[in-house]
């Protein structure tokens, strides 16, 4: 892995930012996502979406992109070890599985890291790649797999 880049917490948003070499600007966001289970009412307040965008059009390569964000969540669960991401491949371009599929080699890049990852594929309209990310100590992490597992039933009640 290469040096990732340094990036700024935004308390009032729960957010970070960063900049490459070339200008492109990152933000990388953590947003309520606690509609998602509220037949789990001991884990629904500590689910957050978690994505990432930039507004450049041009997004030159650059690994060191992938490090910094790899670096910003590892960084959040050791300050959020009871709190759960949940993200959901960006569908608008018919590009969702190669976004998990390389969601994926992020995550097998840095096997140590703590982290649980768990994937599920929901059809509505089309394929939606989802995957859950929480600390491997987490007290709620059976409740969490539960909760994983039954989302696709539990969303189209």
């Amino acid at each position: 892995m290469s040096k990732p880049y340094n990036f700024l917490y935004n308390e009032a948003d729960n957010s970070y930012s960063f900049a490459t070499v070339n200008d492109v600007r990152y933000f990388v966001y953590f947003s309520d996502g606690s509609n998602y289970f509220p037949q789990y009412p001991d884990i629904s307040s500590r689910v957050y979406l978690f994505g990432f965008l930039t507004q450049s059009k041009i997004v030159p390569a650059d690994s060191r992109v992938r490090d910094t964000i790899i670096k910003i969540v590892i960084e959040y669960f050791k300050n959020n070890t009871h709190n759960i991401l949940l993200y959901v491949c960006d569908t608008n371009n018919q590009q969702e599985i190669h976004r998990s599929r390389k969601f994926n080699s992020w995550y097998q890049m840095v096997p140590n890291s703590g982290i649980v990852k768990l994937d599920q594929v929901i059809s509505f309209d089309n394929n939606n790649y989802i995957s859950i990310l929480y600390h491997e100590h987490n007290p709620y992490a059976a409740e969490i797999n539960d909760a994983f597992t039954n989302l696709e039933k539990d969303l189209f009640k």
